[in-house]
């Protein structure tokens, strides 16, 4: 069985302002940083995607820029 996703869900990468708005509400706020504890924040935000790609993808661009990673 083969998960089938949209283009958009495949390419889109999450906005310079998502991830400030992540990084604001989530990880200045929060003592513990964990994939769980970033998804329940997520999904009482207007913004959930329900995607687990696109979710992950926000996180770990959160966390690239908060370590100031380019890559």
């Amino acid at each position: 069985m083969f998960a089938v996703y949209s283009t958009e869900e495949m390419s889109s990468e999450p906005t310079e302002s998502q991830i400030t708005v992540v990084i604001e509400g989530f990880f200045k706020t929060t003592v513990t940083w964990s994939l769980i504890m970033f998804l329940q924040y997520r999904k009482e935000v207007d913004d959930f995607t329900y995607s687990k790609r696109q979710e992950h993808r926000l996180y770990r661009s959160a966390l690239k820029a908060l370590s100031g990673d380019q890559a």
